[in-house]
C-alpha cells in the first residue's frame, strides 16, 4: 500500500510589505517660494516609490518656521490634498497667499518648509525624507524676498553691453515673462515669449526679479541688477 504525503505550508501574509513599498519624498532643488511681503506663493516637487500603489490618499503642506526644523506645530501657509497620484514625480504649488490669513503668525523673518503626508496619513518605509527647507533667503514678512533661486536651461537673462536685458529660451519654448521690482511692483509683462529685449529706460535701474511662467505653471526665477 502506498502513501501519499501531503505537506500543506502555510505562509502568513505580512501587512507590512505593503508598507515597505510605501515612500513620498519632497525634492530641495525644486522647493521654494515667492513673496512681495504681502503674499506668498509656494512651489515644491514630490516624488513616490514607482512600487507603491498610485491611489493614495495624503497631504502636502507648506509652512513657515522660526528654525529649520519643519512640523506641524510650525505656521500653516497653505495645503495641497491628493486623492491619488499617477506621476512618479509631480510639481505642487499655491499662490498668493496672505499673509495677514495666517493664523497667528507675527512680523518677521522664517525659514519656508514643505511637509509630504503632513498629517501621517500614509505608513512609510522613510519617514525622514517627507521635510524640507528652501535653500537661499528667509521668507521676509515686510519686503520682497525669492527662495531658493531657480536655475533653468530652458530660459536664459543676461545683461548686453547696454545694461540691458535679455531674454532667451532654448529649443523653441515659450513662456510668459514678468519683472518685478523689489518693491512687489510689476514693472514688464509679455506673452509667449521665446527672445525679448528690456530697455533699461523701460523699467529704470535697480534690483528686478525675473518670472518665467511655462505651460505647466511652473515658475522659475532669477534676481538681476540692472
Amino acid at each position: 500500500m502506498k502513501f501519499i504525503l501531503f505537506i500543506i505550508i502555510i505562509v502568513g501574509f505580512n501587512s507590512n510589505l505593503i508598507a515597505q513599498q510605501n515612500d513620498l519624498y519632497a525634492i530641495v532643488g525644486d522647493t521654494y517660494y515667492v513673496s512681495d511681503g504681502n503674499k506668498i506663493s509656494c512651489f515644491t516637487k514630490i516624488g513616490r516609490n514607482p512600487f507603491m500603489d498610485s491611489n493614495i490618499q495624503f497631504r502636502v503642506g507648506f509652512y513657515l518656521s522660526t528654525d529649520e526644523v519643519i512640523n506641524t506645530n510650525d505656521y500653516l501657509i497653505g495645503f495641497v490634498n491628493f486623492n491619488t497620484m499617477p506621476n512618479v514625480e509631480q510639481h505642487v504649488f499655491i499662490e498668493d497667499i496672505l499673509f495677514s490669513s495666517i493664523q497667528g503668525l507675527p512680523f518677521g523673518e522664517y525659514y519656508f518648509g514643505v511637509f509630504v503626508d503632513d498629517l501621517n496619513q500614509i505608513e512609510e518605509v522613510d519617514e525622514l525624507n517627507n521635510k524640507v527647507v528652501a535653500r537661499g533667503p528667509k521668507v521676509n514678512y515686510s519686503g520682497v524676498s525669492v527662495g531658493s533661486y531657480v536655475k533653468d536651461d530652458d530660459f536664459k537673462v543676461y545683461k548686453d553691453g547696454f545694461d540691458n536685458l535679455k531674454i532667451e529660451a532654448s529649443n523653441g519654448k515659450t513662456a510668459t515673462v514678468e519683472i518685478y521690482s523689489l518693491e512687489g511692483k510689476k514693472v514688464y509683462q509679455q506673452h509667449y515669449v521665446s527672445k525679448a529685449t528690456v530697455n533699461k529706460s523701460e523699467i529704470g535701474a535697480g534690483v528686478f526679479i525675473v518670472m518665467f511662467r511655462s505651460e505647466e505653471r511652473i515658475k522659475l526665477i532669477q534676481k538681476i541688477k540692472l
